[in-house]
């Protein structure tokens, strides 16, 4: 299937490459944490969800056609075809400085 943006579904994009799921799973491999024939199948079928890291490394596998925000939120679930949208809008183009995250106990000696 591929997704309203353009980009296909790991099924989509292995089939239309002609690599098996262990082929699939040697390039995934190659750009992290192994992977085995059994979790592309586990994906491919729905069985078993993607975290950010593997979506990142499959994202990585296969140079961007296949990306990590359409295999986390699924590609009806990005608002507006716009991967940024999925940023909290209050946290957009904020910055912290480190020093005001830091827990200060007061009235403790040093």
């Amino acid at each position: 299937m591929v997704s309203m943006d353009g980009f296909p579904d790991i099924k989509t994009y292995r089939i239309a490459k002609g690599l098996t799921q262990a082929e699939f799973a040697e390039r995934v491999s190659a750009f992290g944490k192994r992977c085995s024939q059994s979790r592309v199948s586990q994906w491919e079928s729905g069985t078993f969800g993607f975290t950010a890291a593997w979506a990142t490394q499959v994202e990585l596998a296969t140079g961007g056609e296949v990306r990590r925000e359409v295999l986390i939120f699924g590609a009806s679930q990005l608002p507006d075809n716009n991967p940024s949208a999925l940023i909290a809008p209050d946290r957009k183009h904020r910055s912290v400085h480190p020093k005001q995250n830091r827990h200060v106990r007061r009235g403790a000696s040093s």
